[in-house]
């Protein structure tokens, strides 16, 4: 599978050779493309990259990457901030839709400087510092150490003191968050998951998140992320007793020109949390209902029998 870009090349391979055979294709591509045909390509940056799913579901959610030639990391610009951008770190392909995107994204988010936003699923960070200067804290969220470490030195290349990256499962680490802000803290979210969307813990702990009033929603695939979207508005149930989003507004973003795929974003805003006279009223109709009926199974007939008359 051959991925390229402007200036990256991955070379990716579904299987895991000896050492040997990995020196040898590095030997061949360096010569290829710095001394061969392949020299008037122009590539500034160049990874091998061996793929086998059975060994990676059998060791730690890291993949290891061969650096061919060039750079080691590609650079971006991006809404007047600096991007390092490391192999396996996502990154958008297209500048200019993706600042359309961004800038949406960002008015969405209503925040002040009071407000703590939590970038989940960051990636190398962008959403998260590109609000940075707007807020009182970003935190962001990803489970990929290498987007981790970008997202880190991003926000040092860019001035920005204020933003917090950690290297994690979202569901394991907003619990935490929230006890550590509180219930007061004007909280807002932005979940961008993966092309199949956001797993079912994720969503609960966001659901469970009562500070969290806003959030807003990211796919590259509503297909298949409009089970996530389904499960965030859902409205209390027997299983599910925390209260859903209202979806308010959305906008499709032409990401990849002349293909179907588009990026889509989505407003959710918290629904309001039911009244205590809601129950109470209720309560009181069926109490009514059953009395009523009660009454009614207990009243006595009247009696259809003739009386004898008196002599």
């Amino acid at each position: 599978l051959l991925q390229c870009s402007d200036l990256f090349v991955e070379f990716s391979f579904c299987l895991v050779p000896l050492q040997e055979d990995v020196d040898g294709e590095i030997r061949a591509l360096q010569q290829y493309f710095t001394e061969g045909a392949g020299k008037a390509s122009g590539i500034t940056s160049m990874y091998l990259h061996f793929d086998n799913a059975r060994y990676r579901r059998s060791t730690k959610l890291t993949v290891d990457y061969h650096h061919v030639l060039g750079e080691k990391h590609i650079y971006e610009s991006l809404l007047g901030l600096n991007f390092r951008i490391s192999p396996s770190a996502f990154f958008q392909v297209n500048n200019g839709a993706t600042e359309l995107l961004y800038s949406t994204i960002c008015d969405w988010c209503r925040v002040t400087e009071n407000s703590v936003v939590l970038d989940i699923c960051c990636g190398t960070g962008t959403i998260a510092l590109a609000l940075a200067k707007k807020v009182k804290k970003v935190i962001g969220i990803e489970l990929c150490e290498q987007a981790v470490e970008d997202a880190k030195k991003n926000a040092e290349e860019n001035g920005i003191t204020n933003a917090e990256f950690i290297c994690g499962r979202a569901e394991h680490v907003l619990p935490t968050l929230v006890k550590r802000f509180g219930r007061r803290t004007e909280l807002v979210a932005v979940l961008d998951p993966p092309r199949a969307g956001a797993l079912p813990p994720v969503i609960t702990a966001i659901k469970k998140c009562s500070a969290l009033k806003r959030l807003v929603f990211v796919a590259c695939d509503l297909n298949q992320s409009k089970d996530s979207v389904v499960r965030l508005c859902r409205p209390p149930n027997s299983h599910d007793y925390s209260i859903g989003f209202k979806p308010e507004h959305v906008v499709m973003v032409d990401m990849f020109p002349q293909t179907p795929h588009c990026e889509v974003a989505m407003l959710l805003n918290r629904l309001p949390a039911p009244k205590l006279s809601d129950f109470v009223k209720k309560t009181d109709t069926t109490t009514s209902t059953a009395t009523a009926s009660s009454t009614q199974a207990e009243e006595p007939k009247e009696s259809t029998e003739t009386k004898p008359e008196e002599p």
